[in-house]
């Protein structure tokens, strides 16, 4: 599975719109007499909107590898399958459940003056093994900031947002870093294989 950080960054310009000029002169015999002479200056300054927007690394999308082990149910507790033959288990039937034995954390940074932003998830391409697919919304993002949270991932097209808490100015300005975790669980029957997909993630403010 991969994913995708965006960023976007625009500039500063300042217009001088206006001038002014003015003199003074005089023939007083007074060495002593003073002379005074302005000029104004407007500004106007155009501040434009930014928003940067990290996940993972800075140059390249980075690749979430996640393993998941199968969970079988019992007449009671759920238990891990065990790998050998003959291994026994109280098996009631139901199909297992697939939960990840390791999760991924990766940084994830947002920077804007743009006043409140939020995030969403976009499936830019099924999880698949070129012949089964198998649902993203398996896919759980939590975050170390409930500031800065991850959007839900939807199994296809464009899921919920989430907004972002702005830190200053009014809530104009943000400035958030977090830690995002992935991990994958699934209650369905899943056919063993090697999935890949894709996920974009993008920041939006009005």
């Amino acid at each position: 599975m991969k994913r995708i950080g965006l960023a976007l960054l625009t500039g500063l310009i300042a217009v001088s719109v206006k001038a002014e000029l003015s003199t003074l002169a005089g023939t007083n015999a007074n060495p002593n007499r003073s002379l005074t002479a302005t000029a104004r200056l407007d500004f106007n300054i155009n501040i434009d909107k930014f928003i940067y927007f990290r996940v993972g690394g800075v140059s390249s999308i980075d690749t979430v590898s996640l393993t998941t082990t199968a969970s079988i149910p019992t007449s009671t507790t759920p238990v891990t399958a065990t790998n050998g033959n003959n291994q026994p288990v109280a098996w009631n039937g139901a199909a297992p459940s697939f939960a990840t034995t390791n999760a991924v954390v990766l940084p994830v940074q947002l920077q804007s003056n743009a006043g409140q932003v939020n995030i969403k998830t976009t499936v830019s391409s099924a999880l698949s093994n070129g012949t089964n697919t198998i649902p993203f919304s398996g896919l759980n993002i939590s975050s170390s900031d409930s500031n800065f949270p991850a959007p839900p991932v939807p199994n296809s097209g464009t899921g919920a947002s989430v907004n972002v808490t702005p830190t200053a100015f009014s809530n104009l300005v943000t400035i958030r870093d977090a830690n995002w975790s992935f991990a994958y669980n699934s209650t369905q029957g899943l056919v063993a294989g090697v999935y890949n997909g894709q996920l974009l993630f993008t920041a939006s403010a009005p």
